[in-house]
C-alpha cells in the first residue's frame, strides 16, 4: 500500500496488488489486515517525483494520496498506520509544516472514522540507545498528534515495529509498562528477531 508502490510515477495509481490481497485476505476467513502505510516519514524512501514537487503541489498530491486510498479501503482494515515512522523522520513536516502529521491524521480521522489510527515507529522498546523514538518522545509525538485541531483522536494506537537483535527483557518491560500510560492499544507489528537461536523467543 505504500506511496511508491502505488503510484511510482504522478498521476499513475495501481492497486491491483494490494486490492488482490485485500481481496485474497477476505476470501481466506477473513484475515485481518492493516494499512501499511499511508506515508512514509522517511525521506529516503520518497520518490523522486514526490522530492521534486514544490510545496504546494506536494500538498495537494499528498491530499489526493490519502483521500484515494482511505476511502479505496474503508471499512476493510483493522488498523492505518497514517505516518510510518514519524517519530523517528519528519519528511512530511520539513516539507509542509510542523501540523503535517496532526493535519493528515485529522484527514484519515474523518474519512475513516471507524479504523484505529496508529503510530508505528522502531527502536521503542527494541533498542535503548535510541533515544529518537524511547518511549518518552514517542508518548510525546503521540500526545501532539492525538490533540492536534478540534477533534480528539480516541481510536488511536501505538504500533511497535519490534525489530529485535539483542533483546534487554526488563528494557522492554519497562518501556511497555510507560506507554501504557497514553491509555491506547499497544500493537507489536512487525516483530522479528536477527538470530537463529529460535529458543530466545520464548524470552520475548
Amino acid at each position: 500500500m505504500k506511496w511508491y508502490s502505488t503510484e511510482p510515477s504522478e498521476g499513475r495509481q495501481d492497486y491491483s496488488v494490494p486490492d488482490a490481497m485485500v481481496r485474497f485476505a477476505r476470501q481466506h476467513n477473513n484475515i485481518a489486515v492493516r494499512g501499511h502505510n499511508v506515508f512514509w516519514d522517511d525521506p529516503h524512501y520518497q520518490l523522486g517525483w514526490v522530492n521534486s514537487l514544490p510545496k504546494k503541489q506536494l500538498s495537494i498530491d499528498a491530499f489526493w494520496r490519502e483521500n484515494n486510498i482511505v476511502k479505496r479501503y474503508n471499512g476493510q482494515l483493522i488498523a492505518w498506520d497514517v505516518v510510518n515512522e514519524n517519530v523517528h523522520f519528519n519528511f512530511f513536516e520539513s516539507r509542509l509544516g510542523a501540523q503535517a502529521s496532526g493535519i493528515t491524521y485529522n484527514w484519515a480521522l474523518k474519512v475513516d472514522g471507524a479504523t484505529p489510527l496508529f503510530l508505528n515507529d522502531f527502536n521503542t522498546i527494541e533498542d535503548s540507545r535510541d533515544w529518537k523514538s524511547s518511549p518518552k518522545p514517542y508518548i510525546n509525538r503521540l500526545r501532539r498528534i492525538q490533540r492536534f485541531g478540534d477533534n480528539f483522536i480516541g481510536r488511536f494506537g501505538i504500533g511497535l515495529e519490534s525489530h529485535f537483535i539483542t533483546p534487554n527483557i526488563p528494557y522492554i518491560r519497562a518501556s511497555i509498562d510507560y506507554l501504557t500510560t497514553a491509555k491506547v492499544p499497544i500493537w507489536i507489528t512487525e516483530l522479528d528477531y536477527l538470530d537463529f537461536n529460535f529458543s530466545i523467543y520464548s524470552k520475548i
